[in-house]
């Protein structure tokens, strides 16, 4: 945990250095926040070329290799949509924060094209979270969709105004089916009574068909799940006139009513009231 705090430290400063805005009154004694800014764009572009070298699959929409060995050699392994859903986002990321390149926006569209077309169930509007390369594996959980939408909407924030028509055109449906995705979620777990979301089967949908995220409700997965609807309303707001956004006017009115709704009852009742203990810390 302390390796966390002192990274996040790190980044707070280097983002303090970046908007010219003093973090503390007096920053004399502060290690010079340019050179910390300077270090973690290294670090970052780093990390970016090695996944990009190393894993991505023959240039192509084939999504990332799932396992790389302590010799380096990276094989597809047994892909998952959290881990590739996770690939997109960082994909994603790179291209709307760090200095990307048409090579970033194509290992960025080819994984956006792969992860929907390996994952997305269209009938169902959710995620299946299974290897892409044994389609008869056909879970789905929350958490895996909360990753799906992170993911998608970056992509679309980060596309929506590419001067490349192809991939412009793909931002106004990626963030299409991460609505959709949000609807279909919210209405099948989301919790009236006692808020959140219920993690168990719920509804008529098969055994085969969902996997249990570990019991009733618990807070990793409702954190990524914040995580995921704080992203998806920051790419709404945004994208909501975007012209290859294809929205029925009934999935319009349901993100209307309750997309903002959903994320101020996840951040003030749920993990503020519920999760959050005497202490301050959480359970």
């Amino acid at each position: 945990m302390g390796r966390i705090i002192s990274c996040v430290y790190l980044l707070i400063l280097a983002q303090s250095s970046v908007s010219g805005q003093a973090l503390f009154p007096s920053e004399q004694h502060l290690p010079a926040l340019d050179s910390i800014a300077q270090w973690t764009g290294t670090r970052s572009a780093e990390v970016y070329r090695f996944w990009r070298n190393r894993a991505a699959v023959n240039n192509a929409a084939d999504g990332f290799f799932g396992d790389i060995n302590g010799s380096g050699v990276a094989t597809k392994g047994q892909r998952n949509s959290i881990q590739q859903g996770r690939q997109l986002f960082v994909m994603a990321a790179w291209n709307r924060l760090g200095t990307p390149d048409r090579d970033a926006a194509l290992v960025a569209h080819n994984q956006y094209r792969y992860f929907v077309n390996a994952f997305w169930d269209s009938t169902g509007g959710e995620f299946y979270i299974r290897d892409a390369d044994r389609p008869s594996v056909k879970s789905r959980r929350l958490y895996n969709s909360a990753f799906a939408i992170y993911g998608l909407a970056h992509y679309h924030m980060a596309f929506a105004g590419d001067p490349d028509p192809e991939y412009r055109a793909a931002a106004g449906k990626a963030l299409g089916v991460a609505l959709r995705a949000f609807r279909a979620l919210d209405q099948r777990a989301h919790d009236s009574t006692y808020l959140g979301y219920q993690q168990k089967p719920v509804g008529n949908l098969a055994l085969n068909e969902v996997a249990l995220d570990g019991g009733d409700k618990e807070i990793n997965t409702h954190l990524h799940l914040m995580e995921a609807f704080t992203s998806l309303y920051e790419a709404w707001k945004s994208g909501s006139n975007h012209p290859d956004l294809a929205l029925s006017t009934e999935d319009r009115t349901y993100i209307e009513k309750h997309l903002r709704a959903r994320l101020e009852e996840m951040l003030y009742d749920v993990l503020a009231k519920k999760f959050c203990t005497e202490r301050g810390d959480y359970a």
